[in-house]
C-alpha cells in the first residue's frame, strides 16, 4: 500500500501488488519484480483489500514449488489487469483509479520525532541489521525501563525504531542510548 496524503490528512491508498526483491542465486526461475498499481482505496477499505489480495495468491498462486509461491510470480503469469479483476470480484466494488504519488525519500527516521500522539519515536542506526553488544543490553534496559509501554520495530532496511515512548520516558531512554553509545542520529 501507498499512503496517499492530501493537506496533511490520510485519503487512502494506492494498491500495489506483485513487488518483490527476493530471488536465488543461479535459479533464472527466480527474480525480483516492481509491484503493479493496480488501483486505490478508502483507509476504511483497506484490509478488505489487503485480504482479497492474499486469497487471490492462495487460490491461484503456484504451490508446487515453495521458491515460486510469491505474489509477484501470481501477478506475473496471470497478468495485473487479470489479478486486479479477482480482487475486484471478490470485493463486491471497483478499485478507484490509482492517485498520483511521488517518492521523495527513501530511508529510515534517524534521532528523535514527535508523533501526533504526544509520545516521541526514536530511529536507531544499527549497521548491517545486528543488533549485538552494548546495543542488545541498551535495548533489553531499555524494555526494563518502559515495562511494557512504546514498542520496538524493525525497519524494512532493518535499523530499530522505538516507537510510543512516553514523554515522561523519553529522558531515561536518551540517557540509556548515550551510556550504551547506540547510534541515534546522523
Amino acid at each position: 500500500f501507498i499512503a496517499i496524503i492530501e493537506g496533511g490528512k490520510l485519503q487512502g491508498f494506492n494498491v500495489a501488488v506483485g513487488g518483490g526483491l527476493g530471488f536465488t542465486h543461479n535459479n533464472q526461475k527466480t527474480h525480483p519484480r516492481l509491484a503493479d498499481v493496480i488501483g486505490f482505496c478508502k483507509p476504511s477499505d483497506a484490509k478488505y483489500v489487503c485480504e482479497c489480495i492474499l486469497t487471490v495468491a492462495r487460490d491461484f498462486g503456484d504451490r508446487t514449488g515453495r521458491k515460486h509461491a510469491r505474489v509477484k510470480y501470481t501477478v506475473e503469469d496471470y497478468g495485473a489487469e487479470w489479478f486486479k479483476e479477482q480482487v475486484e470480484d471478490r470485493l463486491g466494488f471497483k478499485l478507484e483509479a490509482a492517485r498520483p504519488y511521488k517518492f521523495e525519500h527513501r530511508g529510515d527516521l534517524h534521532g528523535w520525532k514527535k508523533c501526533d500522539d504526544g509520545t516521541w519515536s526514536c530511529g536507531l542506526l544499527v549497521p548491517i541489521g545486528r543488533v549485538k553488544e552494548n546495543s542488545r543490553i541498551c535495548l533489553r534496559k531499555i524494555a526494563q525501563e518502559l515495562k511494557g509501554q512504546g514498542a520496538f520495530r524493525m525497519t524494512c532496511n532493518q535499523s530499530v525504531v522505538l516507537e510510543s515512548i512516553p514523554e515522561a520516558k523519553k529522558a531515561i531512554v536518551q540517557k540509556l542510548l548515550e551510556e550504551y553509545k547506540v547510534m541515534h542520529s546522523q
